[in-house]
């Protein structure tokens, strides 16, 4: 991950001295801390869960398309193009079968686990009056787990492991 080098940390700790966080205001230290990620952090895109590469009918339409598109390159004849444009749809039409597959599978493990009542219910939470203790924060973020996703506030544990005080 980005945060393991130590490279990058220390590149991390020289950007976010340059931008000073004074007082405890979490919104201020939240926006900073999110516009130092934006500057550095590499953004890795979102794959669906659904897209299975693996799938042949889907590589197989794919490959053909991808083909079909070298022939046009090649020779940009009517014929090539027409066949282009039945490869590229037949591509399209395999990807949104293979995805409607995945959805149907997951809505049914959905409406099974409804019907037999073995999905999680969350209690509701107390909020202490207290605000913690800087020791209670640093064992918090000691806590946290590397490499994983961030949470509502979009910044990952690492962050606040290399913020140091």
């Amino acid at each position: 991950a980005w945060f393991e080098s130590k490279e990058n940390l220390r590149i991390f700790e020289t950007v976010l001295a340059s931008k000073p966080i004074t007082g405890y205001d979490w919104e201020k230290t939240k926006r900073v801390l999110q516009e130092t990620l934006r500057e550095l952090v590499p953004r890795k895109p979102k794959e669906g869960e659904w897209f299975n590469l693996l799938d042949p009918k889907v590589v197989g339409a794919i490959e053909g398309k991808r083909k079909s598109w070298k022939r046009v390159l090649a020779d940009p004849s009517e014929e090539n193009r027409r066949r282009y444009v039945e490869a590229r749809n037949l591509a399209k039409a395999t990807v949104r079968e293979v995805k409607e597959a995945y959805l149907v599978k997951e809505c049914g493990k959905v409406e099974h686990e409804a019907r037999s009542g073995t999905f999680l219910k969350t209690a509701k939470l107390e909020v202490p009056d207290t605000p913690p203790s800087r020791d209670e924060i640093k064992i918090a973020i000691a806590n946290l787990p590397n490499n994983k996703a961030t949470g509502e506030d979009g910044l990952p544990g690492e962050v606040f492991k290399a913020g140091g005080e």
